[in-house]
């Protein structure tokens, strides 16, 4: 044991420059198959931003992200992704003003961080304050003539606003807004409260208690001014034939105006001046004045009055000759019998126009030998609106002969069958 101590004493530091000698050249040898290399990485890198002390909110909008450019060997380079870093900005300890923090990286695998770009954030920090303040009820549009809204019921009154102090106190109201165009009865509804600055712009980023309020508001007609129903008043009758399906008015209810003492007295109901519908075939619109009482006034002053017209359904049956088609060249034909009695339905008016010539009908032949044959008959109505109900008989007997030759002749013919 003593020699081998003496050994060592006298070889210690031949020994360490060995080691050292090997571990150079291990390191040399692993640089040249595995060297280091410095790059960004790929992917951007999301920043995490720890958020101020209680009382302060950031105001500027900040970046999401960073590249960082780190220093690792080739294989390392080939596993690395953005799970394998962190970026932070600590705004903690910051009172209220501008600053530019640095971010802070950290590495969880054999690699150094060498920078990033941005390197660091610019944050602007403010106190944030609650500010209670009476929301305000405007209305847009106009009441109808002869009517008027007073003052709203809001509910709750009051709202909380809570932001940057800045955006707090740029607000000048708190407005909710209804429209009240063609409006006649109280209006209860939910509107949604919006800060306004001085300029009468929205002002967007707070925070409000409640987002909505409940408006009652009272709509009141003023005296001397009646709301009253149209009814159209006609003389004379449409055409034979003819009559009305649907008078129509606009507006049907207007609004009149005069002596309150003589308006509470009025029926609500106003007639029009008299519409004449003598002889009348098709629709009407025409604009009518009204007959009003001596003293009052109405708005509008006139309306639109639309008739519709329409033509009285009937039913009609006319005989109507039967025609052969589809026969052969070299044959002709007998039809037994040679007319069919065809009932229609339709307007009268067109029904009583209807001839013989609006009406064909037809057996069809096609394709038939010499013989005897039960042929149902097919008809065509050459009038609109007209609807062929039915025919009678719906079959006809049709003997087809050489032509030239009838029956009487003495021909066998073939048995009657139907095609």
């Amino acid at each position: 044991m003593k020699a081998i101590l003496n050994w060592l004493g006298r070889n210690i530091w031949t020994l360490l420059l060995s080691l050292v000698l090997a571990m150079t050249l291990w390191i040399v040898a692993s640089q040249e198959q595995n060297p280091v290399e410095e790059r960004q990485m790929t992917a951007a890198v999301p920043i995490q931003v720890i958020a101020p002390d209680a009382g302060l909110v950031i105001i500027n909008e900040l970046p999401a992200e960073t590249r960082l450019r780190l220093r690792a060997q080739t294989d390392t380079w080939q596993s690395l992704s953005t799970e394998d870093v962190s970026v932070t900005a600590d705004l903690r300890g910051l009172g209220p003003g501008t600053h530019q923090v640095e971010l802070q990286m950290e590495v969880f695998a054999r690699a150094v961080a060498v920078s990033a770009n941005p390197g660091q954030i610019r944050v602007t920090l403010e106190r944030e304050i609650n500010r209670t303040m009476a929301v305000t009820f405007e209305q847009t549009g106009r009441t109808p003539l002869g009517y008027r809204t007073e003052a709203p019921t809001i509910a709750p009154a009051t709202v909380t606003i809570t932001g940057p102090e800045t955006l707090v106190q740029s607000v000048d109201k708190l407005r909710a807004v209804a429209d009240v165009t063609d409006l006649r009865e109280d209006l209860d509804t939910t509107l949604r409260v919006q800060p306004i600055d001085r300029d009468g712009q929205p002002v967007e980023g707070l925070t409000l208690r409640t987002e909505t309020v409940e408006v009652n508001l009272p709509v009141v007609q003023i005296a001397g001014f009646k709301d009253v129903a149209v009814r159209v008043v006609t003389v004379g009758q449409p055409a034979r034939g003819y009559f009305v399906t649907s008078p129509a008015v606009s507006p049907s209810v207007i609004t009149i105006q005069g002596d309150p003492a003589l308006i509470s007295t009025l029926p609500p109901l106003i007639e029009t001046q008299p519409v004449d519908l003598t002889n009348l075939k098709g629709d009407l619109s025409i604009e009518v004045g009204l007959n009003l009482p001596q003293g009052v006034s109405a708005q509008p002053g006139t309306v639109q009055v639309a008739i519709s017209i329409s033509a009285q359904q009937g039913g009609r049956s006319i005989v109507v000759p039967v025609t052969v088609i589809g026969l052969a060249n070299g044959l002709e034909a007998t039809v037994t019998p040679g007319e069919v009695e065809v009932f229609l339905s339709g307007p009268i008016p067109v029904l009583d126009e209807l001839s013989t010539t609006d009406v064909i009908i037809r057996a069809n032949v096609r394709d038939l030998a010499i013989g005897s044959y039960q042929v149902p008959v097919l008809g065509t109505i050459a009038r609109e609106q007209i609807v062929l109900e039915s025919l009678l008989p719906a079959t006809v007997e049709v003997q087809i002969l050489p032509e030239g030759l009838n029956s009487a002749d003495g021909l066998t013919a073939t048995p009657s069958n139907s095609p």
